[in-house]
């Protein structure tokens, strides 16, 4: 891999100070319009969201650096280097296992709404908050989040977001926990984020009812006025 790519290092890193074990996300090009000039989403784009993620204290895989492959003039390939992390596994499998447990799975959803909570006040607009993405150890008991490639960094916290992202991932876990404890967790987390519970569970309605382009996902900004 090294000698196939040119890499750009993040801050204190190079190839001999990589952990054991990393993980190498690849991007090739295979259409002409990325190799010529759209490259530049593929990689670039979440090696610039993640470095922005950790600034604001989001925890989200460390980036090491990212490498570029040229055929000639042209990009052939480009690669992330990122954190591995080996020990979490997704949120989606760590509810399966607890489903028979009430007091385990509201303490899991309790972590969930925290993280969720982080990512508002952060005035970070993810955009895919589904439960393949946030990742759960038993060995730490915490959460990360990944696949930040089409993610938006907003100037100020956005409750309209929150609304939107608390019905994006619950759509993925209803079939696992039920509607009502869904329910009783969206109100929970207004509680949390200090939002008008009634104003933020009518925008969650409003985002059950309609299915938003990545396009439209990266424009939701604003109060609870859905």
């Amino acid at each position: 891999l090294k000698q196939d790519f040119d890499f750009l290092w993040c801050n204190e890193f190079h190839s001999e100070t990589l952990p054991a074990s990393v993980i190498v996300k690849g991007f090739p090009m295979s259409k002409i319009k990325q190799r010529i000039y759209r490259y530049y989403k593929y990689g670039h784009t979440e090696f610039n969201n993640l470095t922005e993620a950790l600034y604001r204290k989001i925890p989200a895989p460390k980036v090491f650096a990212l490498g570029v492959q040229k055929n000639g003039f042209f990009v052939k390939y480009t690669a992330l280097v990122i954190e591995d992390f080996k020990h979490y596994i997704p949120i989606s499998e760590v509810l399966k296992r607890s489903c028979s447990d009430l007091v385990l799975t509201k303490g899991i959803l309790d972590k969930v709404g925290t993280l969720l909570t982080l990512l508002y006040t952060k005035s970070c607009n993810h955009i895919d908050i589904n439960p393949e993405n946030i990742l759960y150890s038993y060995e730490n008991d915490d959460l990360r989040i990944i696949d930040f490639m089409y993610a938006n960094f907003m100037e100020t916290p956005s409750a309209k977001c929150l609304a939107f992202n608390a019905t994006y991932f619950s759509q993925g876990i209803k079939n696992l926990i039920g509607e009502e404890l869904v329910l009783e967790w969206k109100y929970n987390l207004a509680s949390i984020a200090d939002l008008n519970k009634d104003s933020f569970l009518n925008c969650c309605k409003y985002f059950r009812k309609i299915k938003l382009s990545r396009a439209d996902r990266l424009k939701i900004s604003g109060n609870l006025t859905c």
